[in-house]
């Protein structure tokens, strides 16, 4: 068995992996057992919704901070499927996806005609223009998982137009993604200010 562990990562709302090896050409990874999705939970809560997402987009506005923060990279692949929940503490998973937003002490550089990767329904609009993918694109991936938990598809029938009858939680939301398009590629987002747009 060979062991494996991601110091850059632990601690930080990211799944303990333990160890990983090969048997008979197939690889395996062994890691800590997360057992709910942010889609599950919403579905079997019985309290009213907008506390229960409130406190869910907390804790995944939290990890990807994190991420950013503590290991300097980037996700690209931010959707509900990527977020689980175990005893009552958010997680973000597969980071098949990862790159670095910062590197050789600066901001990664801008670029163009890059091809598209991560989901295609969650991917940012730069990401769907072909730009480079930085902190930014994070945000909004994020804010369009935050859709998907509260029922419609992302980016249908809601953004970007206000639409009568939107919950004060599909408001604030509708805010936060406003101020995350305003950012510049290589902009440091300022997050307190805005995951004040959710709470």
């Amino acid at each position: 068995m060979k062991k494996y562990c991601q110091p850059s990562l632990l601690g930080i709302c990211a799944p303990h992996y333990f160890l990983h090896d090969t048997v008979n050409s197939n690889r395996f990874i062994v890691m800590e057992y997360l057992n709910e999705d942010l889609t599950d939970v919403i579905c079997q809560h019985q309290q009213p919704r907008d506390p229960v997402i409130q406190r869910l987009v907390i804790g995944m506005f939290d990890a990807m901070q994190a991420v950013h923060e503590k290991t300097g990279h980037i996700h690209r692949d931010l959707k509900p499927a990527n977020f689980r929940l175990h005893k009552d503490k958010v997680y973000i998973t597969d980071f098949g996806l990862v790159r670095p937003w910062y590197a050789t002490g600066q901001h990664v550089p801008f670029l163009k005609n890059c091809p598209l990767e991560g989901t295609l329904t969650f991917a940012s609009m730069w990401t769907h223009e072909g730009v480079s993918q930085s902190r930014r694109d994070d945000l909004e991936m994020l804010g369009y998982s935050i859709l998907q938990l509260l029922g419609p598809d992302p980016k249908k029938d809601f953004w970007p137009a206000l639409q009568p009858g939107l919950s004060l939680t599909e408001l604030n939301l509708y805010y936060y993604q406003k101020k995350v398009l305003l950012l510049n590629n290589d902009k440091t987002p300022r997050y307190e200010q805005t995951i004040n747009f959710i709470r």
